[in-house]
């Protein structure tokens, strides 16, 4: 089936050049991502250049080579003549006065093609990956992620409606982990995050950590998890842990499982609010 795909879409990308020499032109690039010419990425990334006259750019990575961000991009033509908006990871848009759109073949479907960093192997600190998880959750899009553990200083949200982050099939026990960091230069969660993922309607977890680290928002103890909507689910694949409460069900929505395997907290292990005759806890 992706062969089918990617044939398609490069037949359509073929047709918004004039020129068939361009249809074939490839350019090669360090990062997707320019972030100053210090970097190992040097001046290249879409957000710095043109790329409107080749067919197909080849990154080698997201912010710098080799950080697992990097894939190749088929060129859509440009942006404002087609339906699906650029989102940082699946589809970029160069730096042309009319910007040209790319999309990225045989994705991953996990963070760090948007540009998410991780946990550093050698010092151990975990980067505020906020604002590229939550692309990567507002994505209309698998959300896969690796085995590794990525920061966030303020709330995210599991939406749009039906969305699943899905650990890795792994039989040593690696999970992804979503970790809850101080705010850059501070101490605490964001003061306006009371979770650390507000999980919307049918919002499901699997193979998935979420740590509340313990963190404070200034205020009091953030938890890990709310049931914000009807039908959340937590499997037994996944963990809560480190927070005031590690599960909060909101009572307003009627229909709600959650399952988990283990948890450790600092108040309750989980916490239902206002009319919950309807929810049910497994296992």
């Amino acid at each position: 089936m992706k062969s089918v795909s990617i044939c398609v879409l490069i037949v359509a990308f073929f047709g918004a050049f004039s020129n068939p020499a361009a249809q074939l032109s490839v350019a090669h690039i360090a990062c997707v991502q320019y972030s100053g010419p210090s970097t190992p990425c040097g001046s290249d990334g879409f957000n710095n250049n043109p790329y409107g006259t080749y067919g197909f750019v080849i990154a080698q990575g997201y912010n710098v080579p080799g950080d697992g961000g990097g894939g190749t991009f088929a060129n859509m033509g440009r942006c404002s003549s087609i339906a699906l908006p650029p989102n940082g990871g699946t589809i970029v848009q160069d730096a042309s006065s009319s910007p040209y759109c790319f999309q990225r073949l045989d994705p991953n479907w996990g963070p760090k093609e948007y540009g998410a960093v991780g946990k550093n192997v050698t010092t151990g600190a975990v980067t505020d990956d906020n604002v590229q998880l939550q692309a990567w959750l507002n994505a209309a899009q698998p959300h896969l992620g690796d085995a590794d553990t990525y920061g966030t200083s303020v709330q995210l949200q599991c939406g749009p409606p039906d969305t699943t982050i899905q650990g890795p099939e792994s039989l040593d026990g690696a999970l992804f982990e979503i970790m809850a960091v101080p705010v850059h230069g501070g101490s605490t969660f964001s003061a306006s995050g009371t979770e650390v993922i507000d999980a919307k309607g049918n919002c499901r977890l699997s193979g998935v950590a979420i740590n509340a680290a313990g963190l404070s928002n200034g205020t009091s103890f953030i938890n890990t998890v709310l049931a914000d909507g009807n039908h959340v689910t937590i499997d037994g694949f996944s963990v809560l842990e480190n927070g005031n409460d590690n599960l909060v069900c909101d009572g307003k929505y009627r229909k709600r499982t959650a399952v988990y395997a283990a948890w450790s907290s600092v108040s309750d292990a989980f916490q239902f609010q206002g009319r919950s005759s309807a929810m049910r806890l497994i296992g």
